[in-house]
């Protein structure tokens, strides 16, 4: 039987703010600054995905490695 699972965003101080360091190689670095995390959200995870996977083919899911 599937269980709906209730997905959650991630919540954190600060949107799309980035730390940038420009490399020797002339390249740029970009680091994401949150800030404080408000809500963690749902793990973005192969088990979730899956899980999806799982209700979309009714069960009959399949996966070739």
């Amino acid at each position: 039987m599937y269980s709906v699972r209730k997905w959650v965003d991630r919540v954190t101080q600060f949107v799309n703010r980035f730390k940038e360091t420009n490399n020797s190689d002339g390249s740029v670095t970009h680091e994401r600054v949150d800030g404080e995390v408000l809500t963690v959200g749902t793990a973005q995870s192969a088990e979730n995905f899956n899980h999806m996977e799982e209700l979309a083919t009714g069960g009959a899911y399949s996966c070739d490695e």
